[in-house]
């Protein structure tokens, strides 16, 4: 997802009801992505550079996706900030769910490259059984495509609000926590503009019910590695990937009026946000390699020539 033309005849972020996710509720961090190379942006380099803070894109010679490149794998599995901040003592979690046994079962070519770096983290800990439980998420953000699957049977059905408040419950005790969501990049490639209208209302409300339950002080960093859904049906784009900081506590009431469904998209005015409610990090990122530093000094954890401030 990246920050385009605020047309919603053509951009489904200024068609739905999302003052978040366009930046009214906290500060909107327009992100390099292209790192000054031709061609299109794409998840395997941008999402290693975002999560290491290496230039992915220059050591593997161009843009590549959607899988981390082979050579580098390694530095993923090493230097990733969820990687870096455990070795530094840090209580680290990674949300997401995953097939038992999934990772060691597929080609590592075919594990995006966000759960390879949790696999690297030796994070990828939670299952089926954490979905039951209420201790883990879906990438999908609701449970919808895990309940399609063959065997799998009487996972809850939580609306996006309740499983942004799952989250919130679930990164409470931890220096850092970790959900990745990829269904806006599919959407991007073949979905119709009701579709990204609706999916766009479904990641609003998930983020609008994870600010409204995180405590007092809790911060929320949202990154894309690339632009696509803002140009629907045009495959990835040039356009900086969006970033979001956003900080606990409501402003406004429930976007959009609560959750996805309740109303006709885009039937409302969504500029009611508090856009002065955050007060943002003290140096701004402004590309994907900003990201893990930034992150890592949120944590207390500099590298060296990182600027401690």
């Amino acid at each position: 997802m990246g920050v385009g033309a605020p047309d919603p005849q053509t951009n489904p972020l200024f068609r739905a009801r999302a003052p978040i996710l366009r930046g009214e509720r906290g500060l909107l961090l327009p992100l390099e992505a292209t790192l000054g190379v031709e061609g299109l942006p794409s998840s395997g380099t941008g999402q290693t550079t975002l999560l290491t803070g290496r230039d992915a894109v220059r050591l593997h010679g161009a843009h590549f996706g959607p899988w981390t490149p082979a050579r580098l794998r390694p530095l993923m599995g090493r230097e990733n900030l969820m990687t870096r901040a455990l070795a530094a003592g840090r209580e680290v979690r990674f949300l997401n769910a995953v097939p038992e046994g999934w990772a060691q079962r597929v080609h590592s070519r075919r594990i995006p490259p966000v759960t390879l770096a949790a696999r690297g983290a030796g994070l990828l800990d939670r299952h089926e059984e954490a979905l039951r439980r209420g201790t883990a998420l879906a990438s999908g953000i609701v449970n919808r495509a895990w309940r399609r699957w063959p065997g799998v049977r009487d996972l809850p059905d939580p609306t996006p609000g309740e499983a942004g408040r799952t989250a919130a419950r679930l990164s409470v005790g931890a220096d850092l926590a970790v959900f990745a969501h990829f269904d806006t990049d599919l959407l991007g490639h073949r979905g119709t503009m009701e579709e990204a209208v609706r999916h766009v209302e479904l990641v609003e409300a998930f983020l609008s019910g994870l600010l409204e339950a995180l405590p007092a002080g809790g911060r929320v960093l949202v990154v894309s590695d690339h632009g696509n859904l803002e140009v629907l049906g045009g495959g990835h784009t040039r356009n900086p990937a969006l970033g979001l900081w956003l900080e606990a506590g409501p402003a406004g009431g429930e976007p959009g009026g609560g959750d996805p469904g309740e109303g006709e998209p885009g039937g409302g005015d969504a500029g009611d946000g508090d856009p002065g409610g955050a007060r943002g990090p003290a140096l701004l990122p402004r590309s994907l390699l900003d990201i893990a530093p930034l992150v890592l000094g949120e944590l207390g954890l500099h590298e060296p020539g990182v600027p401690k401030e």
